[in-house]
């Protein structure tokens, strides 16, 4: 039962990218407002720069790999394990957001993806 419902929970995280995916091509100009809530400078300036030129590509990519690795985490092995870690490296790298990414929870989610990992015992 609980598979079940591990599998149901990333389904909808993964069709929730899919939905981030379409609503960039309407709404892409939002993602900009996100340069207020970060921390560090340079995220100020790489969201009010580079990504404000080529904002649908970016969160298209962004949201590809977020949906990969929704994805990822209905397999076992190798890999549920790259998923993870990807899920770890992308948690950590949008910490800097603040509370646009919502820290704190994506620091938790970052560690809990390492239990994950640790207890899945593959790399680890």
């Amino acid at each position: 039962m609980a598979a079940h419902c591990e599998n149901v929970f990333f389904l909808i995280v993964f069709l929730g990218e899919l939905d981030k995916l379409e609503n960039t091509y309407i709404f892409s100009r939002v993602y900009l407002e996100y340069a207020d809530l970060a921390w560090m400078g340079w995220y100020k300036d790489f969201i009010n720069g580079c990504f404000a030129e080529h904002i649908k590509s970016s969160v298209g990519f962004i949201a590809s790999c977020q949906g990969i690795m929704a994805l990822s985490m209905l397999f076992k092995g190798r890999i549920f394990t790259l998923g993870a870690i990807g899920a770890i490296i992308f948690l950590v790298f949008i910490i800097p957001f603040g509370l646009g990414s919502g820290f704190p929870a994506t620091a938790i989610m970052a560690v809990a993806m390492y239990f994950l990992i640790k207890k899945n015992k593959i790399f680890a």
